[in-house]
This record gives structure tokens, C-alpha cells and sequence, in this order.
């Protein structure tokens, strides 16, 4: 409808309408309305003590962060971006949204595609020992990306669903009994779980959802290391009765063509992971009124099937004739169910003609003889001659600090032999500087390590080859002086990786010293003084079990060194 002022109309009702207008402009700009002024106060106070913004300009530290993380390898990008999200200080969710994007196609390029994690009972100190410790950093692609989705899910669930979908599980090539180190991707159906269990989509459109996403990963099995997490995915999800039974259905399907990988069946087929989970799975269905008979008749052909091919000499097995442990695990688990179900324990009759795969190949540390020397000479300041350390107060002696003047020289010419592999010289000369820095008190020479250790560090050529391992030690270094001495070592370290000339380490000393400065809430993952995906060197050592310490050759990075009195250097 169009309306048009006739100016031949009455002049004193054009003047009254005119008057009416300003009015109305005049009320609806004035902040005093309806208390507003004060409101608008509020809100310009709140948001002038925000240090995050849309534009990150407003924050000049932020931007720099920013910029610096756009130029480092890919994972460590994404993970200070992750890391600035999870943070008390990033509040504008626009802002979050964006640097989670961001994110998510940083970790696309990372160097390693799937965390993988050693056998259990793993010797420590050798070359799979310590890549399995740096793998618990989680700067995998696809931890990285799962991270990223997990993280976007309260902000835009739309968006989220379609960055995990997004997300590419990498091949798993079948692994022999020669491997030490197994996949772990578990992080991906947990991610699975969690979106789908979000909530807050539409009945219908949720159950087309699980159709469309968890119909192909319960059928796309193609590793034992799958079966696992496949199995706390489905337990965890709400699905009606009917879904739940159609997917239990498909993954049993998966378990009749599942065979070969045998490395890791031996590790996943224990009564603590994959039959563990597979007796909550089965508890649920019971649970749901769903009959789980066929899926336990179909786990126990799967057992029986691949203890039946190559079995590796270490699954646990004490005689021959015995029953290996996945079977009596299986046996133990599932007795009652079993004659519930009209079916037998798992017999030996049953697993004969089987092969026996080759042992694993252990790559143990401190073989050469420079290494060794270093070895003998750090412990020799450590214990002196005798079998209990030496106080502190001798530490600070002339003579001892002589004695540690030469080690240290010694250690920042230790260079490589053509016979030595790059990456165990590399732990082995970081192990050593950790272990002077336990040792040293607080003062201008522990400030001499700490300086000698990041010029070693930074610009070292393995931070290309082996990312993930050269940043364990960056975070293992701040990690271990963050907790002791008020924190001055702490803040030595990040002194030195902001002034270093590696890209990597001054955009962590930035990215820790922004995230120390602001209250992080409970639960939110940010916590000053811990580089990394929240892995400190507690959570790292806490995870290996006592066999696996006992078991360490001869140095325990999971130890203080004030406990490092290995018998086991060779002379």
C-alpha cells in the first residue's frame, strides 16, 4: 500500500503528525528509556573488560597469537587455536566458531593421521616406548579434529555435524606380531557419540542421522582396534530398541569378516578393553529386552577364528595345551550367558593348528658408548659414588659445581654417530638435560641448562621429521618446572622459548602466557603452565601401568631422577 502527504490537506494536522514523528525518533534513541542508561553502561563496562572480541585486532597479543599459529606445522596450529577456544578469555562465540573452523583444516595436514599407543607391558625406555608417550599428546589428525568438533557442538550444532562429517578415517593396515604400537581411534566414535547424542535435533531427522553415520562405521570394520570403541559408541548412544537392534546387527555382521591384524587382537581381546566392552554392549541389550544370543554366539566365532590363525607368542598364553588369555577371558565373562544361550566355553580342542607370529623388535636406548658415558656421568652427580643421593646442600659446592660444569659441556657437544638413528640420540640428550635440571637448585645454572636445553631444541631438525616426538619433550620440559620451586622455572622456560628463534616455541610461550593470565572455569580445560592437548607429564606417566615402569631398561622418563638408580648400565 503506498501512502503520499497531501500538502493541500489541513496545515495544523501535517504539523501534529511531524510532531508525532520526531517524538517517536526522540524516545526510541534515548538511552534513558525504561532505565536504559544504566543497562548501556553495563554493557560497555562488560565488554571493555573482555579481552576477546570479534576483531582480534582489539587484542594485540591475540593477534599476534594468531598470526603465529597460521606459520607453525599444521597440528600445532590447530591445537593453540583449540586451546585459545577452550580458555575463560575467548568469549565471543563468533569468534570461537571461527578459530574452531580454522582448527579443524589446520589439523587436516597433520603429520601423523591416528594416535597409536604400545602394547601393554612395553619396555619405557626404548624408540616405541617414547613415540608412544608423544602420541598421548593428541596432536593426531584425527584427535585434532575430533577436538575441534566436540568443542563447536554448543556453539553451532549445524556446523559441527558437518565438520564431522567431514572428518576421513585413515586406512588401518592389518598389523603383524612384530608391531609395538597399535591404533587408537577411539577418539572418532566418541565424537560419533557425542553429536548424535546432542539432543536437541528432531526425533525423525535424529534417527536419519544414525542411519546416514553410524550404519557405515559399524559396517566399515576393517581393524580389531575398531571393535572396541564401535561397541562403547553403541552402548552410549539413545537409540530406540529397534535402531539399537538393527546396528548390533551390522556390526555383528563386521565380526563374521574380521580376521588377520594380529597384533592387535592380542591386545584389544581382553576381558579389560574389547571384551569388557562387548559384555556392557550385550548387558545393555539385555537391558533394552533385545536378545543378544546371536551377537555372543558371533564373538565367540570371532575368538575362536583368529586364536585359531597367527597368534603372537605374548597374548598371555602359559602352555600350549593351556587356553590362551582371550578365551579364558571370554570363558570368565561370559560363563552364565553362555549356557543361557545353549552354547559351550571356548575349548582347546577348538584352537589347535594355529601359527605363531614373530616377536616383537624392541629398539632399547643407551647402547653406544657416548650415551653411555653421559648415562654413568649423570648419575654419578646424581648418587656421587656411594647408593644415596647427594644432599642438596653438597650440590651447591665448588666441587660439585665443577663436576657439573664439564657434564654440561660434555653434553652440548655430544653429537650424533654415523651409527646412532637421529631419533634416539635426540630422547636420549633431552632425557639428559631433564635430568640435570632435576638435579640443579634453583639459581644462575639452572638458568644455564634451561637456556643450553632451548637452544637445543629450537630450529633442531627433528621438530620436521618427528613433530609430535619433538614436542613432547618442548611440553615435558615447562611441565616439570611448573609444579615445584614457586614457579620460577616455569617462567625461565617461557622467557626462552619467547625469545627463541623457533616459530613453534615462541607461539606456545605466547599462547601459555595469555592462557595463565585469565580464570579458567572448572572442566574447561585450560589450566597455565601445561603445554599441549591437557596432557602434563603426570597424566602421560600415570597411564603406564607398573609392569610397564618396572620393565624400563634403564632410564624412566615417567620418574624423578631422584629416583633413578638403575642397575643396568653396561660399563
Amino acid at each position: 500500500m503506498r501512502f503520499s502527504l497531501n500538502t493541500s490537506r489541513n496545515s495544523d494536522l501535517h504539523v501534529a503528525v511531524s510532531r508525532l514523528l520526531i517524538a517517536v525518533c526522540l524516545f526510541l534513541i534515548t538511552p534513558e528509556r525504561n532505565g536504559e542508561a544504566q543497562t548501556s553502561t553495563q554493557q560497555r563496562d562488560t565488554r571493555k573488560n573482555t579481552t576477546s572480541s570479534r576483531d582480534p585486532k582489539h587484542n594485540v597479543e591475540l593477534k599476534s597469537i594468531l598470526d603465529l599459529a597460521a606459520g607453525v606445522p599444521p597440528e600445532f596450529g590447530a591445537d593453540s587455536l583449540l586451546r585459545l577456544v577452550e580458555s575463560a578469555k575467548v568469549t565471543d562465540p563468533a569468534l570461537k566458531v571461527k578459530l574452531l573452523e580454522k582448527a579443524f583444516y589446520l589439523a587436516e595436514s597433520a603429520q601423523q593421521p591416528i594416535k597409536l599407543v604400545g602394547m601393554p607391558g612395553s619396555l619405557v625406555d626404548t624408540r616405541s616406548g617414547y613415540l608412544a608417550m608423544a602420541f598421548r599428546s593428541n596432536l593426531d589428525r584425527l584427535s585434532l579434529q575430533s577436538r575441534a568438533v566436540v568443542a563447536l557442538l554448543p556453539l553451532d550444532r549445524v556446523k559441527a555435524g558437518k565438520l564431522f562429517e567431514q572428518i576421513r578415517l585413515p586406512a588401518l593396515k592389518p598389523l603383524g606380531c612384530e608391531e609395538l604400537l597399535i591404533y587408537d581411534p577411539s577418539s572418532y566414535y566418541q565424537t560419533l557419540a557425542t553429536v548424535l547424542n546432542d539432543g536437541s535435533a528432531a526425533k525423525e531427522d535424529r534417527e536419519k542421522r544414525v542411519v546416514a553415520l553410524v550404519q557405515p562405521v559399524v559396517t566399515e570394520i576393517s581393524s580389531h582396534t575398531q571393535v572396541p570403541p564401535v561397541m562403547k559408541m553403541l552402548t552410549s548412544l539413545n537409540l530406540p530398541a529397534a535402531q539399537l537392534a538393527d546396528m548390533t546387527s551390522f556390526f555383528a555382521g563386521s565380526l563374521e569378516k574380521l580376521q588377520g591384524d594380529e597384533r592387535s587382537f592380542s591386545v584389544v581381546a581382553t576381558k579389560y578393553i574389547g571384551l569388557g566392552a562387548l559384555a556392557q554392549l550385550i548387558s545393555k541389550l539385555d537391558g533394552e529386552g533385545l536378545l543378544s544370543a546371536n551377537l555372543l554366539q558371533v564373538s565367540r566365532q570371532y575368538v575362536v577364528r583368529n586364536l585359531r590363525d597367527t597368534r603372537c607368542n605374548d597374548n598371555g598364553q602359559r602352555q600350549r595345551t593351556s587356553l590362551p588369555r582371550a578365551a579364558e577371558d571370554f570363558n570368565e565373562l561370559f560363563g552364565t550367558a553362555l549356557v543361557s544361550a545353549r552354547l559351550h566355553p571356548i575349548h582347546s580342542d577348538e584352537l589347535e593348528n594355529y601359527k605363531l607370529g614373530s616377536p616383537p623388535q624392541f629398539h632399547p636406548y643407551w647402547q653406544s658408548s657416548s650415551a653411555k658415558e653421559l648415562l654413568a656421568g649423570i648419575k654419578k652427580l646424581r648418587f656421587g659414588t656411594g647408593e644415596t643421593p647427594i644432599p642438596v646442600t653438597e650440590r651447591k659446592t665448588t666441587g660439585w659445581n665443577t663436576e657439573f660444569g664439564d657434564f654440561l659441556a660434555k653434553l652440548e657437544s655430544w653429537e650424533p654417530t654415523d651409527s646412532e638413528e637421529t631419533q634416539d640420540f635426540f630422547h636420549e640428550k633431552c632425557v639428559l638435560y631433564v635430568g640435570l635440571l632435576d638435579l640443579i637448585p634453583p639459581g644462575p645454572e639452572q638458568s644455564k641448562v634451561i637456556r643450553s636445553y632451548v637452544t637445543f631444541l629450537e630450529l633442531n631438525s627433528f621438530e620436521g621429521t618427528n613433530r609430535i616426538e619433538w614436542f613432547w619433550h618442548v611440553a615435558d620440559l615447562l611441565e616439570r618446572l611448573s609444579a615445584e620451586r614457586e614457579n620460577k622455572g616455569r617462567t625461565q622456560v617461557l622467557e626462552a622459548f619467547r625469545n627463541s628463534r623457533d616459530p613453534t616455541l615462541n607461539l606456545y610461550a605466547r599462547v601459555e602466557t595469555w592462557l595463565f593470565q585469565a580464570a579458567a572455569p572448572p572442566g574447561s580445560g585450560v589450566s597455565g603452565g601445561h603445554l599441549g592437548a591437557g596432557s602434563t607429564t603426570g597424566a602421560r606417566c600415570s597411564s603406564l601401568d607398573s609392569e610397564q615402569r618396572e620393565l624400563s631398561n634403564v632410564w624412566n622418563p615417567c620418574d624423578d631422577l631422584t629416583q633413578r638408580k638403575s642397575s643396568k648400565i653396561v660399563n
